[in-house]
């Protein structure tokens, strides 16, 4: 997978940025402030509200395996595992947070 990148600047959340499920590996992500933000989370979920079979109406977001849970600086990382997606939430400040995250392999063709 290439580098993705999102971000959101003012309290919210960025939009989701979805991983490859034929794909293994770790993920990667680094989330850069700048402005003025206090605090912030990269979350993940394993829950797909596109999901054919079994979609989830509400995913839940947890920061666990990112270890980014209001942080005031620029932080990056890896998960070990691949979930279905990632975001970044400002949870207070003005300023902006760019996650830019990629992910190991690639699905076999």
């Amino acid at each position: 997978m290439q580098p993705r990148t999102t971000s959101v600047t003012g309290t919210g959340d960025s939009p989701w940025v979805r991983f490859d499920d034929w794909a293994g590996g770790q993920v990667g992500f680094q989330a850069v402030i700048s402005g003025t933000v206090t605090s912030y989370t990269v979350s993940t979920t394993f829950d797909d509200p596109n999901d054919a079979f079994v979609p989830v109406a509400v995913p839940t977001w947890d920061s666990t395996l990112t270890g980014v849970d209001g942080a005031s600086a620029t932080a990056s990382g890896y998960v070990m595992c691949v979930p279905k997606y990632i975001k970044a939430t400002i949870n207070t400040g003005t300023g902006t947070v760019r996650l830019t995250v990629t992910q190991s392999l690639n699905a076999p063709l």
